[in-house]
């Protein structure tokens, strides 16, 4: 019993009985030759985009759990101070207090 290579590269003497044997196999980029150099590149590059977008909504959730179920605005990420901390106290009042004044006025009302 021989175990044939495609094309008959190769061949290799089995040690098996001859009867008849169910074979299963498996091949990957078996149509790789038929693609053009343009169409490689293109699908390489598809499988890059995706990659990307992937680790993008990755770190896009890390981000909101972090902030607690919802991304800061830009300036909340700007804020120097302990922010992380206030949402863990009370995500609603810190989104309320930077939406609704100017900087200064923040300032102010931080004594509270």
């Amino acid at each position: 019993m021989l175990l044939l290579q495609w094309a008959g590269e190769a061949a290799w003497d089995l040690d098996l009985t001859q009867i008849d044997y169910r074979v299963r196999y498996c091949g990957t980029g078996m149509d790789e030759g038929s693609r053009s150099t343009e169409e490689r590149a293109e699908a390489e590059r598809l499988a890059r985009l995706e990659h990307e977008r992937a680790a993008e909504g990755e770190r896009h959730r890390v981000e909101e759990q972090a902030w607690c179920g919802r991304l800061p605005s830009e300036h909340l990420k700007r804020v120097a101070g302990n922010v992380r901390g206030m949402v863990q106290l009370d995500r609603l009042l810190v989104d309320e207090v930077d939406g609704a004044a100017p900087e200064s006025a923040q300032r102010n009302g931080r004594g509270w």
